[in-house]
């Protein structure tokens, strides 16, 4: 069997569409239909049910999916052995925005003095378009700001960051040292979405608060950047706001009576699969550098009302 073919028959299981998995391998939907054919010819039987638009595997696409799947990834671990035994070893790593700038770059500086041989490729996207990259193997780790049930992926969780008030540098509020919600409920509000809670603290707000966010920001570095030109304030993860203190560029402050809401940060994996030497390692400084977080139990549900 080619592996060409193989790639093709994983794409359109995953994508249950011809043409979604041709523009996912960069190819003609007439290319991935004729390697398609060849596998079918050489198993004897249809590999795919067309109904429609759609496709789904049959009973032999079924049986064979296991196998095509590991078959890949022993070439990938075997290639990826060869280029570590030259010292040539690689590492994807698959992140959130808001993880990335929480305590990514930490781990990469710190990865970097233990593998300075090692060529590193970071992958950005939502948790969802994350955990479907590792799924898919083009990413080797994750981190994660949403723990998801999946059979196959093992989420472990890493930091739990309390969420603080984000000013202007040269804002009144910024030189107090505890900030209460009535100082908060008149100013403009930034929201910018920062994974796990986000959901549960903005309807907090909207229900004890009142208030509603004038500009939303899709993103952390936006929202940053929004506050430091003095569009607004808002509320973040207080690891992430740390890069952008230390520039100066805005002032972080907590506020007194608001719930216990926290922003997680989870390690994402693949399993069962073996790990190369070179994402072991990754992850090895990772387990290490953050201990499991405590996370009170209130903070895992809506918060609680005052």
């Amino acid at each position: 069997m080619e592996i060409q073919n193989l790639e093709a028959f994983l794409q359109v299981a995953r994508e249950r569409s011809f043409t979604r998995a041709a523009a996912a391998l960069f190819l003609t939907q007439p290319s991935v239909t004729a390697r398609i054919q060849a596998l079918e010819q050489e198993m004897g039987r249809p590999l795919f049910e067309r109904r429609g638009r759609t496709v789904r595997l049959t009973d032999v696409g079924e049986a064979l999916l296991p196998f095509a799947t590991r078959a890949l990834e022993l070439l990938q671990e075997g290639a990826e052995a060869a280029r570590e035994s030259e010292g040539e070893g690689t590492i994807s790593i698959g992140a959130t925005v808001s993880a990335a700038t929480s305590i990514l770059p930490e781990l990469i500086v710190e990865y970097r003095r233990l593998r300075p041989e090692v060529r590193i490729t970071i992958r950005y996207g939502h948790s969802n378009e994350v955990l479907e990259l590792l799924r898919d193997g083009l990413v080797d780790a994750a981190l994660v700001v949403r723990s998801l049930h999946e059979p196959l992926i093992a989420m472990e969780p890493l930091i739990a960051d309390p969420i603080v008030l984000v000013v202007p540098p040269k804002h009144v509020l910024a030189t107090r040292p505890l900030v209460s919600i009535g100082d908060v409920t008149s100013e403009r509000l930034i929201s910018m979405q920062w994974g796990e809670g986000f959901e549960e603290f903005e309807r907090w707000m909207l229900d004890e608060m009142h208030a509603r966010a004038t500009i939303n920001a899709d993103g952390i570095p936006l929202g940053m950047m929004l506050i430091a030109r003095g569009a607004g304030v808002g509320f973040a993860p207080s690891r992430a706001v740390e890069a952008y203190e230390r520039a100066g560029l805005v002032r972080a402050r907590p506020v007194r009576g608001i719930p216990p809401a926290y922003h997680q940060i989870f390690l994402a994996l693949r399993t069962p699969r073996r790990l190369s030497a070179s994402t072991e390692a990754f992850v090895q400084m990772t387990r290490e550098r953050f201990p499991r977080p405590s996370v009170p139990a209130r903070s895992r549900h809506r918060p609680a009302r005052r």
